[in-house]
């Protein structure tokens, strides 16, 4: 076991260097089990050797409890109620309680990545001096024992989740292998996508939301599938498809990034959009709020985040794999 500095850590992309005896080691999210240091931090580690240089692992972050910052994953926030819960490896047994005071803005956006402190409360850990909330769009996937990183733009418009199986191609860049052409194997319905809202007319009811992976047709969305019955011209989401007669049909939608606040900030007014059924009880804008949007994104650098893998015998390397999550 070794002692060094922290040299620098980016906690929404996971990775930083420890400086010992005036070697640099590449310090990994997910070595640090949930706890997020700062720079000058001091820690203690083993050292691991991997393709491109030494790593740190089994890392503990040697700071007083008051001082220490943890990575988390807002797991589920109720603007009304005025309070949720935090999901991080630090605390397996329990999530961590959250006040809306203590989020930037009073908005925590299901699935958003966060840095917070920590008090110990008589009913369990309670957040503090929460910062950020974001969602990241890129990930890992592990195949026979090493780490290949995977962007959003290779995922052509599928929003892979934990534990899914992936097929990919690899290349190399200089940060190391990446994952291309990815294509995830799980049954249609099971399927997810990430796409954008192209347009939404609240009076009809319906809108369209333009996806990578039906580049030849938009996609059909009601109003009842929205989170409220709202939905932001522009705004990101992630969905599940059914095909209709007339065509791909979007279930389950769940809004992100600021399209996600938009919603918790109009719940939080007590706000809606037309129609029954969702916020308003009549035509126009009426008060109550509609229902929540699904939990998700991922544990890890975001994405896919060590699993197992078998490779395919093909001229070109690919391989399959498991990945733990993938946040968005």
């Amino acid at each position: 076991m070794q002692t060094g500095t922290v040299k620098s850590y980016n906690a929404h992309k996971g990775w930083g260097f420890v400086e010992c005896n005036g070697q640099d080691s590449f310090l990994y999210k997910k070595e640090l089990k949930g706890q997020c240091p700062t720079a000058g931090d001091q820690v203690s580690f083993m050292v691991g050797t991997s393709e491109k240089g030494t790593i740190a692992t089994d890392v503990k972050v040697l700071v007083p409890a008051e001082e220490a910052f943890y990575f988390g994953e807002i797991k589920r926030f109720n603007p009304v109620k005025g309070y949720g819960f935090i999901s991080c490896e630090a605390f397996p047994d329990q999530d961590v309680f959250v006040l809306k005071s203590e989020l930037p803005q009073g908005f925590g956006p299901e699935g958003g990545h966060c840095k917070f402190r920590v008090v110990k409360e008589e009913k369990g850990p309670a957040a503090k001096q929460l910062l950020g909330a974001e969602t990241a769009r890129w990930g890992f996937i592990e195949c026979n024992g090493q780490d290949t990183f995977v962007n959003k733009k290779d995922l052509k418009g599928h929003c892979p989740s934990k534990g899914h199986q992936v097929k990919f191609e690899i290349s190399q860049t200089e940060k190391g292998a990446q994952a291309t052409n990815v294509e995830v194997l799980v049954s249609d319905e099971e399927k997810a996508y990430f796409g954008e809202i192209k347009s939404f007319n609240p009076s009809k009811g319906y809108g369209f939301i333009s996806c990578e992976a039906f580049p030849d047709k938009d996609i059909f969305v009601l109003k009842s599938e929205l989170p409220g019955g709202f939905g932001p011209q522009g705004g990101l989401c992630k969905f599940k498809v059914s095909h209709e007669d007339k065509g791909p049909s979007a279930k389950e939608v769940t809004l992100l990034g600021s399209a996600g606040n938009q919603v918790q900030q109009m719940k939080a007014m007590g706000y809606g959009y037309y129609g029954k059924g969702d916020w308003g009880s009549s035509g126009g804008w009426g008060k109550g709020w509609g229902g929540k949007g699904d939990s998700w994104g991922g544990k890890g650098w975001g994405g896919y985040d060590m699993s197992w893998g078998v490779p395919m015998q093909m001229p070109i390397p690919w391989g399959k794999g498991y990945g733990k999550s993938y946040g968005w």
